[in-house]
């Protein structure tokens, strides 16, 4: 397959469709980005359904080339690690054998969202639920 190298290309153009919430609900899909993100979810058993990496920025083993620039461009951060993935999200239904559950209502802003969630996974939460729209937890 060829190196994606426009910002014009119908894939990079849906990849920056989901920075949008709306986008993310309507198809099920959000954006993991950076190595350990993307392996995170690989090792979770996660639905990839398409990988964009750049070789000048790192060496990877799956998914579609792309140059830096159009890295850049679908990157959240200022300085891109050089892979991202497009996820779908994941349903799952609560354990009938629930003994602790993280409920979080009212949550604004996703970094916050961030730390309960790796609490509610150091306390051995059996789920955390999102009450509320306040906060994209696939953001």
């Amino acid at each position: 397959m060829p190196v994606i190298t426009s910002v014009e290309n119908s894939r990079v153009k849906e990849v920056l469709r989901l920075r949008k919430a709306r986008e993310r609900a309507r198809s099920g899909l959000f954006v993991a980005e950076g190595p350990r993100e993307v392996t995170r979810a690989r090792e979770a058993g996660l639905a990839i359904r398409a990988t964009y990496f750049a070789p000048a920025l790192l060496e990877w083993d799956t998914g579609e080339e792309v140059d830096g620039r159009v890295l850049r461009k679908l990157s959240y951060r200022a300085e891109p690690e050089g892979v991202l993935a497009v996820v779908e999200i994941p349903q799952r239904a609560l354990p009938a054998s629930a003994t602790l559950i993280l409920v979080a209502v009212g949550v604004e802003k996703p970094g916050n969202l961030g730390a309960m969630a790796r609490t509610a996974d150091a306390a051995g939460a059996d789920a955390l639920l999102v009450a509320d729209g306040n906060c994209d937890p696939w953001n």
